[in-house]
């Protein structure tokens, strides 16, 4: 990976080594960050006591939001 890293830095390919480790690690942070959230709203979906507060709340602001219409 380095000799790679070093070709792509000798080719201009890349501003720095610094640089593209950095992003590469941000990018991989956002995945595990969004893969994370994926999960935690597959299980969110599947719980009823959230559902039934998501239900209350879309009846207690019905009139509300029809006003904005």
């Amino acid at each position: 990976m380095l000799i790679a890293l070093d070709q792509l830095s000798k080719k201009g390919s890349i501003a720095s080594k610094s640089d593209f480790v950095e992003q590469a690690i941000k990018r991989e942070l956002k995945q595990k960050r969004d893969e994370w959230l994926s999960k935690e709203f597959a299980k969110a979906a599947k719980d009823p006591l959230l559902a039934q507060d998501v239900n209350d709340v879309q009846k207690d602001f019905k009139y509300i939001d029809s006003e904005f219409v």
